[in-house]
């Protein structure tokens, strides 16, 4: 199997292959100089794989709504070696507010 290399700007946390990844996101909009917390509309979530080629899309109905501007979800981690990368977008003013993160599944960490 070929080595995994991410580019150095991302530094993944490394989850055992199978367990569930919590992941979350604030939203906020700066007025006036203040940030204030917001609901965007329509959030969803972009996975991609190490290639980052997307797999596949989290749409907002699975998503949990915690508190205004928060928002979680737990991903399960593929049953391989490999890089994840993640991706929360949100309309905000008729533009979009991305997150992005990642991790990388092991089968055992040592």
């Amino acid at each position: 199997m070929e080595a995994i290399q991410p580019k150095e700007a991302l530094q993944p946390n490394i989850y055992q292959c199978g367990n569930t990844v919590h992941i979350d996101c604030k939203y906020e909009l700066e007025t006036e100089g203040q940030f204030k917390l917001i609901d965007p509309e329509n959030v969803y979530i972009n996975v991609y794989n190490y290639k980052y080629e997307l797999q596949y899309r989290i749409t907002q109905d699975q998503i949990t709504r915690e508190d205004l501007g928060r928002y979680s979800y737990g991903l399960i981690a593929p049953m391989e070696e490999t890089v994840i990368i993640y991706e929360w977008v949100g309309e905000v003013e008729e533009g979009y507010s991305n997150k992005r993160g990642s991790f990388r599944t092991v089968f055992l960490d040592y």
